[in-house]
């Protein structure tokens, strides 16, 4: 029997006009440039390796 796991990312966003900027995080030693929102950096630095 095959097991499928499924990764979900569940985040929350306001009213702002948020305006782009860098995100870094510790473990990387460049930054996520030019980015409106932490839950597309967050995504982009921690789930590279998630399917659709």
């Amino acid at each position: 029997m095959s097991e499928n796991k499924r990764n979900i990312f569940i985040g929350f966003l306001g009213t702002n006009q948020y305006v782009p900027c860098n995100y870094r995080f510790n473990s990387a030693d460049t930054p996520i440039p030019n980015i409106r929102f932490i839950q597309e950096a967050c995504i982009r630095h921690w789930c590279t390796d998630w399917t659709a």
